[in-house]
């Protein structure tokens, strides 16, 4: 999962969940991993129309999917896809949150559980240049690096 850590992290303010980070991030994918991806769809759903990939394409793009995304997105669909054939909703709505927080929060966990919290939490900055802390077992597990003011650190 070492792509997850290429592009910045995406703040999720229009999913409702204000207090998650995509692990994803926006991008662009490939188109090469675009034709593996719909490939293994068709296999797994001959009967899904053509027009289908056009669309689903469109949304893809729209949606700024990466490779690795798009790639996660496909599997559990294949995976666990319980209706004939799959949605293009399905697919989209595909992401990995984590949870981040806030300065303020910070604090406050520092006052609750001891200043050592400030040591299992990497500091990342979002797309939006704000700041927020993460697990640093989410960082990890993802691949995530933590960056301020232009400069990435682990």
């Amino acid at each position: 999962m070492g792509q997850l850590a290429d592009s910045s992290l995406n703040c999720s303010q229009e999913s409702g969940r204000s207090d998650t980070l995509s692990v994803y991030g926006e991008g662009v994918f490939s188109k090469d991993t675009f034709i593996k991806n719909i490939k293994d769809l068709q296999q797994a759903f001959p009967q899904l129309p053509v027009g289908f990939y056009d669309t689903l394409h469109d949304r893809l793009v729209e949606n700024g999917f990466t490779d690795q995304r798009l790639s996660d997105a496909i599997g559990n669909v294949i995976d666990t896809c319980v209706y004939p054939i799959p949605t293009i909703a399905n697919i989209i709505s595909w992401d990995r949150m984590i949870k981040r927080y806030t300065h303020n929060q910070m604090c406050d966990m520092a006052i609750q559980f001891g200043a050592g919290i400030w040591d299992s939490h990497l500091c990342v900055e979002c797309v939006e240049n704000r700041v927020y802390w993460i697990s640093k077992a989410d960082a990890d597990q993802y691949c995530i690096k933590g960056k301020l003011n232009g400069n990435t650190f682990r």
